[in-house]
Order: structure tokens, then sequence, then C-alpha cells
């Protein structure tokens, strides 16, 4: 059987001989260094007096008489006390883990797990955020949302983040029947908190700090921006509501101003993420437009991370093409310029009798998945099994199946 490191009680005796060792070199070099200047400790007496010391002493003299062994000896000494300390600890706490997670050891544990998972940066909108995060928040919380600053945005990265379902449900709460009935509990709270900060990027930070937040959200631009679809038609419009209910065709989406701040921040988090996550969302009105983004899409292709696009489940009818996985690979390459997808993950199951009734209602229609053409696109397919019917009766991503697929994916 083989051991698993910092996870048996055997590893936590190994790092106490450490500790104890290093105490040792710690004061045999103290001594060594001060023992002319002030009058030697019975401790310090016994340690430097043994033959042990002398030895060690001696040989580190023999092979090196350019360095002062004392202070090095120091070094060492407080080197190897910080590392079995740090490790020890966790060893400790992951042979005490107990199988209550309430408890304030269990607690503690996974913390301590979550931040030593991958370095995560989450790129979409609304519906696709709270999917994803659901799913990755359990095996890490090395998490940066990366959204558009529109208040649908911001309220389902912070619901999805939020720790606890308590804080989930604080955050989306309207206030019904009052004259506040417009807006809810997270609108109004990111409001109060940018007027206090200055700026929503400075407001979203501060916001994971004050509710533990399992990541943080980062604003793409600081200054209002929106898509504007051109359709077939030639008729500019800036709402998905209007295409759907006009039944128009897109054409091509553009941003809504030419003139905007870039969040430096975020363009730095995904050059330095281990992994970046792309979708699910619309793809003309979430994925594109985030590849217009000045910077975006040179930080993508500079980024040394793996590079995912979770493919949605359905596509708008309102979408131009046909609605494969391998025609909007080509589209996001066409619009950032570059090629910056590694791999997609697919959705492998089918629907039951079709698609059900509340997405006919959204027009949307299935998204074949080509996988020839993927691979032709130099793109990694992974296919799982990730597709349910909610009970608001759309067919979504299956959170928990999603995540599983991702972690996987990111551990090859």
């Amino acid at each position: 059987m083989k051991l698993k490191l910092f996870n048996s009680k055997s590893v936590i005796r190994v790092w106490v001989g450490v500790i104890l060792l290093s105490v040792i070199i710690f004061f045999v070099g103290l001594q060594g260094a001060l023992g002319s200047v002030f009058p030697p400790l019975d401790f310090l007496k016994f340690i430097s007096a043994n033959r042990l010391s002398a030895f060690v002493r001696g040989i580190i003299i023999y092979t090196s008489k350019r360095v002062t062994i004392d202070l090095l000896l120091i070094g060492l000494g407080v080197w190897g006390m910080y590392v079995a300390v740090k490790r020890g600890l966790y060893s400790i706490l992951t042979v005490l883990k107990p199988s209550n997670k309430q408890d304030f050891v269990g607690n503690i544990y996974e913390r301590i797990k979550l931040t030593r998972g991958p370095k995560i940066a989450v790129l979409g909108d609304a519906a696709g955020i709270a999917v994803i995060l659901n799913g990755l928040k359990k095996y890490t919380s090395n998490i940066d949302v990366l959204i558009m600053p529109t208040d649908k945005n911001i309220r389902s990265a912070l619901t999805a983040l939020a720790d606890t379902r308590s804080l989930s449900q604080l955050f989306g709460y309207g206030f019904e029947n009052t004259r506040l009935s417009k807006f809810n509990f997270g609108d109004l709270y990111v409001k109060a908190m940018e007027d206090v900060t200055g700026d929503i990027s400075a407001a979203l930070n501060e916001s994971a700090n004050v509710f533990s937040l399992a990541g943080r959200i980062y604003p793409l631009v600081l200054d209002p921006v929106l898509p504007e679809f051109k359709t077939t038609g030639g008729k500019t419009v800036k709402s998905e509501e209007t295409l759907i209910s006009e039944n128009l065709k897109i054409r091509s989406v553009c941003l809504s101003a030419a003139a905007y701040r870039v969040n430096e921040k975020v363009l730095e988090i995904i050059k330095g993420a281990d992994t970046v996550i792309i979708g699910p969302g619309n793809l003309y009105s979430s994925i594109l437009p985030a590849m217009l983004v000045k910077g975006i899409p040179e930080a993508l292709f500079a980024s040394r991370g793996l590079k995912i696009l979770v493919v949605n489940l359905l596509a708008q009818k309102y979408e131009p093409g046909n609605a494969t996985a391998g025609g909007q690979v080509r589209a996001i390459f066409e619009y950032a310029g570059e090629p910056v997808i590694d791999a997609v993950v697919v959705n492998s199951s089918t629907v039951p009798g079709g698609i059900p009734a509340g997405n006919k209602q959204h027009r949307y229609e299935n998204v074949m998945i080509d996988e020839k053409e993927l691979l032709e696109l130099g793109v990694t397919v992974s296919r799982r099994n990730m597709s349910k019917i909610c009970e608001d009766g759309l067919i979504r991503h299956d959170p928990q199946a999603l995540g599983r697929a991702l972690i996987k994916l990111i551990s090859i």
C-alpha cells in the first residue's frame, strides 16, 4: 500500500523529528555565534558540549571553510522549523479530519485543502457562472471570476461564490410588496459598496473579503459597455429580448463603446492562471463580446494555462450558421484573432423526448457535436454526461457532473 504524503500518522512523527533536529541545529549555531558575547545557558551548554554537535560542526568546517558556519546553522535551523511546522500542521489536520464538516478542525482542514487547489479563471456570464462555480468551489478556492459588470452577472457571481446557503439566498433576496420591489439585496449592496470604495472593481474585491467568498470577482472593463448586435436585415439591436421577440438573425456582434477602460488586473489573472474556463454561455451575447475586449485575446493566447471552452447544451435560434460545437470554436477564433481554445467539454447525453417545453419557449436548438471538426481545429474533446432537467422545466448543466469533468481534464 502506497503511503500518502501528509496523510499518515507516521509522517507526523517524521515532521516532529525534523522540528527537534532543526531546534538542535539552530541552538548549536546560536551558541557558536553568541557564545563569546553572552554567558552560555545550561541548555545551550548541553547542546554544544555533546559530541554530536562537535562532530557535525567539524564536518561542515572541513567541507566549507569559507562559509560562516554558525550563521549557516542558524538559517538552516529556522528553515527546518518553518517547513516542519507548516507541513506537520497540515498532516495533523488531515489525520484529525472528522466526518462532521461543521466541526472546527474539519472547517480548517477543508479551507487548507481548497487553498492548495488549482488557480482557475472563469470567463462567462450570469447563467454559466452559477453552474461552473457551484461545480468547482468544492475542489479549489483559487477561483477568479471575470465578467462584464452587469447587475445580473454580478449578482449571479456573488450568489454562486457564497459559502453558505443563507448567504446565497440573501444576495438573491427581492423586496417584494415594497417600494424596492424592482431591486434585490445583491444589487443594492454592490451599488452601496461601489459608492463607498469608489469603483466597481474595488467594490467586488472588498465584497469577497466581507463575506469570505469562495473566490474573487473582477470586471473585464471599468466603464459601462454592452454588446450590440447587427442583424441580417441591417438592424442594430441592443438586447436579446428584441432578437427573440422579433425573430431576428444575428450577422455580427460588437461593443457599444469604443473608448473604455480595461481592467488590467484581469489580463494578469488570465496570464497567470493554471486554467481558464470560458462559458458555458450564449455564444453571441456573452462569449464573443468578451473576445472583443481589448487585451483579452492576447492574454489568452499568451497564457500557459489550459484554456477550456464549456460548450452550451443548446444554442439560441438567433445565432447565425449551424449550431455546432466546431462552428462555435471557429467563431471564437475569428473574433479573437488567435487560437485561444485548447480543449472543449461537451455533453454526451440526450434529452428524452427532445427539448423540454421551457427551452422551446426561449427558442433554443440542440448544439451538434462535430468531433472530427473539433480535432481538425487542434482542440481536445472531452465528452461527459452533464445535462439535467431542472424544476423550472429548463435543461441545464449538472454542476457536480460538470465540476468533476473539468477537474479531471485539468488534472491530466
